[in-house]
C-alpha cells in the first residue's frame, strides 16, 4: 500500500473515490494491514483527507508460540492467535474528522478465561493456555463528535467456516459476537457497535441464533434488517448479511443503507460498506 499510494494504483484508487462519495465523518476498515510504524495507515488516511486515524496490532498473524493445528509444527499461518500468514494481516482501522482515543481493548484476552465461553472439546491444555478469543481485534473507542462523545464498538469476528467437526471456527464466531455484547453492557452512554461478524441471523453457517440476540439487544436498534452486505456466489455462502452498524437507541437516527459498489476491481473485495447517520448530542 505505500508503494501504491499516488501511483495511480486501480484498487487504492477506488477505494478513496469510493470514500470520498460517502463522505463519512468516521470509518471502521476491514483488512487493513497493520505495520509497526503505522506509516500504511498514517499515508492513507492523508490521501483519504482524514485528521485522525487509529489502529493497533491484531491477532491476524500473531503467533501464538504452539501447535493449535496439531501439524507437528509450529509457526503455520494456523499456529497464529488469529489466521495470517505474517504478524498483523487483516487487522482494523479508523479513519475519522474528529479525535479518536482507546477507551477499552479485549484483544489479548484468552478465550478459556471467558466464564460463558464455549471451547471446542478438541482443544488441548496447551492451547487454552494461550489461544485469545479475538480473531482480529475487539475495541472500544472514544471518538468526540462536535455534538458530544460517542463509543464505537469495532470487531471482525472468524468466519464459521473452515474447520472440521470439532467447530472450532463456529463456537469461536459465536463467543466473538458474546463479547461485543459484553462490552456494550460494560459502557454507559451512546454506542455503535461497526463490525463484520460473519453471520448472516437467518441464512448460512454459524450460529445464527447468537447474531439474532445480539440484534435484539433491547439497547441496540437495527436499521437494515434482512439487507444484504455482501455477495459469496452461490457456491459459497451466496447472498448475506455479515456486517453490521449498529447503533443504541438513545441516538437519534436519520438516514442507513448500504453503498452498492457494483462493477469493482478484479479480487477486489465482496463487502459492500454499511453506513448511518446519526444525531449528536443525545436527544436531538
Amino acid at each position: 500500500m505505500v508503494r501504491d499510494l499516488g501511483r495511480g494504483a486501480e484498487d487504492i484508487d477506488f477505494v478513496l473515490a469510493r470514500m470520498a462519495e460517502v463522505d463519512a465523518d468516521l470509518w471502521v476498515l476491514q483488512n487493513f494491514d497493520f505495520d509497526l510504524d503505522g506509516v500504511a495507515l498514517s499515508r492513507f488516511a492523508a490521501a483519504a483527507g482524514y485528521a485522525h486515524s487509529f489502529t493497533q496490532a491484531p491477532n491476524g498473524g500473531r503467533q501464538s508460540g504452539v501447535d493449535l493445528d496439531g501439524d507437528g509444527r509450529l509457526g503455520g499461518r494456523d499456529d497464529s492467535q488469529g489466521f495470517g500468514w505474517f504478524s498483523g494481516q487483516g487487522g482494523m482501522a479508523v479513519l475519522s474528522r474528529y479525535p479518536v482515543t482507546l477507551r477499552a481493548d479485549e484483544t489479548a484476552r484468552l478465550w478459556a478465561d471467558i466464564p460463558w465461553a464455549t471451547l471446542p472439546e478438541t482443544m488441548d491444555a496447551e492451547a487454552r493456555a494461550v489461544q485469545r478469543l479475538s480473531s482480529k481485534a475487539h475495541w472500544a473507542l472514544r471518538v468526540d463528535f462536535p455534538g458530544g462523545p460517542l463509543t464505537v464498538l469495532a470487531a471482525h469476528a472468524t468466519p464459521p467456516v473452515f474447520d472440521g467437526p470439532e467447530d472450532r471456527n463456529g463456537l469461536r464466531n459465536a463467543d466473538e459476537i458474546r463479547l461485543l455484547g459484553e462490552m456494550l453492557e460494560a459502557i454507559a452512554g451512546p454506542a455503535v457497535i461497526a463490525a463484520n461478524l460473519n453471520v448472516d441471523p437467518v441464512r448460512g453457517e454459524g450460529r445464527r441464533a447468537v447474531i439474532a440476540e445480539l440484534l435484539a439487544h433491547p439497547r441496540l436498534r437495527d436499521p437494515l434488517p434482512g439487507d444484504v452486505t455482501v455477495d459469496f456466489g452461490a457456491e459459497s455462502g451466496g447472498r448475506l448479511r455479515v456486517t453490521y452498524v449498529l447503533p443504541t437507541r438513545d441516538l437519534g437516527l436519520s438516514g442507513a443503507g448500504i453503498f452498492r459498489y457494483g462493477s469493482r476491481p478484479e479480487g477486489f473485495t465482496r463487502h459492500d460498506p454499511v453506513w448511518i447517520d446519526i444525531k449528536l448530542p443525545v436527544g436531538e
